[in-house]
């Protein structure tokens, strides 16, 4: 896959639920860290997989990090650990189910168009972005 071990951890941890965005495939953030100047820097990103059993095949991810500047500035966290961004959850923003299921109304719950996604800063502050689904899967190759 496209991660760059090299650059941002080669150590692909956990983060938020997985949901199913369409009827073919689920999305979820993941979390990974390296060490810089012998402090720990946390990192996150996308990551999409097959919704067909039983493989769950990995489709696609991001290369690089989502990143703000704003997060990565200030004071560090403690002795060993400079930044910490850490994905916690992930829901569709439109009302869908992110299930796959086909609704009463005959749109499908599963064609999830925006995420609200909840991360962890610094081990202080949490906060909730919106992400267009479109947006997110122009930026993660397969």
């Amino acid at each position: 896959m496209p991660w760059r071990t090299d650059l941002f951890g080669d150590e692909l941890r956990g983060g938020t639920n997985a949901l199913r965005i369409s009827s073919s495939l689920y999305l979820a953030f993941f979390h990974t860290s390296v060490s810089i100047h012998g402090r720990r820097v946390y990192f996150m990103g996308a990551f999409t997989f097959c919704a067909l059993a039983p493989t769950f095949r990995l489709h696609s991810m991001h290369a690089y990090p989502i990143v703000k500047d704003t997060l990565y500035s200030g004071k560090f966290v403690n002795k060993h650990v400079m930044f910490v961004v850490f994905p916690m959850s992930l829901v569709p923003e439109n009302g869908g189910s992110g299930s796959g299921v086909v609704g009463h109304h005959g749109k499908r719950d599963g064609d999830v168009s925006s995420v609200l996604l909840t991360f962890g800063h610094n081990d202080r502050d949490a906060y909730t972005v919106r992400f267009n689904v479109s947006e997110i899967l122009e930026t993660i190759v397969t």
